[in-house]
């Protein structure tokens, strides 16, 4: 693990976001799309951290 204030560390910057997409036979609300999407994000920091593919949120 790199300390904090190493200058390698300190530049390095991710984004992760969460996409999806309405689906009337599953969806009751907008805040079921956006927790799902939610999920999605979550799903994608963890891959990010651990520098893997982030192909479960696709599937």
């Amino acid at each position: 693990m790199q300390e904090p204030n190493d200058p390698v560390q300190a530049d390095r910057v991710s984004f992760a976001a969460g996409i999806a997409e309405y689906n009337p036979q599953t969806d009751e609300s907008v805040a079921d799309v956006l927790k799902r999407a939610d999920s999605f994000m979550y799903i994608n920091k963890k891959h990010i951290k651990k520098r893997e593919p982030v192909q479960e949120a696709w599937e």
